[in-house]
């Protein structure tokens, strides 16, 4: 048997992202396989210096409270930041903070609250393969790139409301334990929600969405919710599972409406909405379907 101490610089891929080397020491993994542990002061710091944040396969100590530093930065983001596979212990706090660089949160536990609320994100996000184990807040969030939340898992509470998607955003097979609530938030790319999963109620109340959505393939536990919702490109709802009650009343799909081999399994709502092309083959309603106006 051997053993061995294996050295890992926390900025190790620094230079394929054209980013300067952090002067933080190198951690030691113990034989034993323990996670390194790291406080968030380091992280504070550089931060506040303008320097890059970049982890992986640590755990994080502490609440990640960016609104420390509102005074010092003037509520604005320099450095980029890379935290991947890591466990963030405690609460994570970025609300009302301007990110100008590319964000990256790829498969991280989050075991504290996510509090992203009225931020704005000029470079790309991706949270992908992510699990939120707590309430997680993006109200009021404005998306200027591409977001990316692919095989996320929102345990708790999934707050999207009234944000806004500049580009093309993907939850593609995410999973929403708890209400999820994207009420009034407005998608200006391509958005993808394909083969996802909702545990309990949706709601898209309000929304736009400019160009084609996929919703195809998923399961919605819950009651869903589309109301006055404007669906401007294709929309695609195929081989979707609806559970409960679907309401799409005083909807508009300009563009190509497809439900086929969609199952509703509760009321379905589809009164006073206007379709171009619609398309429902194979489609089975096993409860009331509302037509009226439609």
């Amino acid at each position: 048997m051997f053993s061995f101490l294996l050295v890992i610089v926390i900025t190790a891929k620094a230079s394929a992202f054209n980013i300067p080397i952090d002067e933080t020491p190198p951690f030691l993994i113990s034989e034993s396989h323990e996670p390194v542990k790291i406080t968030v002061e380091k992280i504070l710091e550089n931060i506040q210096k303008g320097m890059p944040v970049e982890y992986n396969h640590v755990t994080i100590m502490g609440d990640l409270d960016l609104s420390q530093l509102a005074k010092t930065i003037n509520r604005s983001i320099a450095s980029q930041i890379i935290v991947n596979n890591c466990t963030i212990d405690g609460n994570v706090i970025l609300r009302d903070m301007l990110f100008q660089k590319p964000i990256n949160f790829e498969n991280n536990e989050f075991n504290g609250f996510v509090d992203s609320s009225r931020s704005t994100f000029n470079g790309p996000v991706d949270f992908s393969g992510s699990t939120f184990n707590k309430t997680t807040i993006f109200e009021g969030s404005i998306f200027g790139e591409d977001a990316y939340f692919v095989g996320s898992k929102f345990k708790g509470i999934a707050v999207f409301a009234e944000s806004l998607f500049s580009k093309d955003s993907y939850f593609t097979d995410s999973k929403f334990n708890r209400p999820a609530d994207f009420n009034g938030s407005k998608f200006n790319g391509y958005t993808a929600f394909k083969a996802s999963n909702f545990g309990t109620d949706l709601f898209f109340d309000g929304c736009r969405f400019e160009k084609d959505i996929d919703f195809s393939g998923s399961q919605f536990n819950g009651n869903v919710s589309f109301r006055n919702t404007w669906f401007n490109g294709e929309s695609s709802f195929s081989e979707s599972l609806f559970e409960k009650d679907s309401n799409f009343s005083r909807s508009r799909f300009k563009g190509s409406a497809f439900f086929e081999d969609a199952q509703f399994i509760g009321i379905t709502h589809f009164d006073k909405s206007h379709f171009g092309d619609a398309f429902f083959e194979g489609t089975m309603f096993a409860s009331i379907l509302i037509l009226d106006r439609t």
